[in-house]
């Protein structure tokens, strides 16, 4: 109970400070044809395993500029800054065009086909925590390629179908094959339901030591499905995933899922209850799988400002570790 009221008394403390200076969340628009907007991620961690990560901490930012150079055409550049890490690079840079109303096609350095609709259509609150996939290490959100997208039969179907180098943002391409990956959904209802699927093709890689190095092949392959329901009032759904490298550096025959939902509270300003679980063996082993439990209430502090107290326990299988902590984002 003390735990539970110094998280109460802390975000509403968080809430009451940055009302006072919010400003209106929506991008500034310079003209027309040109916008400029910003996110930033942070935390208060009240507790952690041995303390070692208590205190603030601000953890990703990003700055992005889109612009409108054409009717049907459109870039945009986002930068991101890893504050932990103390680097900054390109998160997105493309080119976008409309073919018709409901079909586009992208160039450039953009968003994976899952990930991305991941963490905003499903999950929803990546400030807390990445998506499921993605804190798996089993996909990245943004790599170099080319895509098509959109919508089909009445908006029932909707697709996402990429070609890309595969080495994610952040790497330079090796040369070596290209990544094929694709997400299609179907929804009715109110009922989702989708598949993923990713393949690589000549990804070689040579040894780095002895006399005459052994050239192996890790193409990665992942499949998943996934099914959720949205209603008013909450959000319920979960994913299956196999992931495989062929040098199984990380994944061997790996398996794993994640359930989680969103209930709309009726107490506060835009207040949300989440839960997720993941589980994830990365190797067809005996060893247990890793398991990630994350618990919270999200609520809008202010115009821009979503701050959320949140419990979370990971387990390795070897080691636990289990954090609470406010999470906030700060949008403009």
């Amino acid at each position: 109970m003390t735990l539970f009221r110094t998280l109460t008394r802390s975000a509403a403390g968080i809430a009451a400070a940055v009302a006072l200076a919010a400003t209106p969340a929506h991008a500034y628009k310079v003209s027309d044809t040109f916008e400029v907007n910003g996110k930033l991620f942070a935390d208060w961690t009240v507790s952690a395993e041995d303390d070692k990560n208590a205190g603030f901490h601000s953890t990703r930012n990003y700055f992005e500029v889109k612009a409108k150079v054409w009717e049907d055409d459109s870039v945009r550049i986002t930068l991101d800054t890893k504050a932990l890490e103390s680097a900054t690079g390109l998160k997105y840079a493309y080119w976008e065009h409309k073919i018709n109303g409901s079909t586009k096609t992208r160039a450039g350095l953009h968003h994976t086909p899952l990930v991305d609709y991941d963490q905003e259509k499903v999950w929803g609150h990546r400030y807390v925590e990445k998506a499921f996939t993605d804190h798996v290490g089993a996909q990245t959100s943004s790599d170099s390629g080319v895509s098509l997208m959109g919508n089909a039969l009445d908006k029932h179907v909707d697709y996402h179908l990429s070609i890309q180098n595969g080495e994610g943002y952040g790497h330079a391409a090796d040369g070596n094959g290209y990544a094929y990956s694709g997400r299609v959904e179907y929804t009715t209802a109110g009922i989702h339901v989708g598949a993923f699927g990713y393949v690589e093709t000549e990804h070689l890689k040579t040894a780095a030591s002895g006399p005459t190095p052994a050239v192996f092949t890790p193409n990665r392959e992942r499949y998943l499905g996934y099914a959720y329901y949205q209603a008013d009032a909450f959000e319920v759904g979960g994913q299956y995933l196999t992931a495989n490298d062929s040098d199984a550096t990380k994944f061997n025959d790996g398996t794993g899922y994640s359930v989680q939902a969103n209930v709309n509270l009726p107490v506060g300003n835009k207040a949300v209850g989440f839960v997720r679980y993941d589980s994830m063996e990365y190797k067809d082993t005996d060893l247990d799988p890793t398991t990630l439990t994350v618990a919270g209430v999200e609520f809008a502090a202010a115009p821009g400002i979503t701050l959320a107290p949140t419990y979370k326990n990971k387990d390795t299988g070897t080691a636990t570790e289990t954090t609470v902590a406010v999470y906030g984002q700060f949008k403009f």
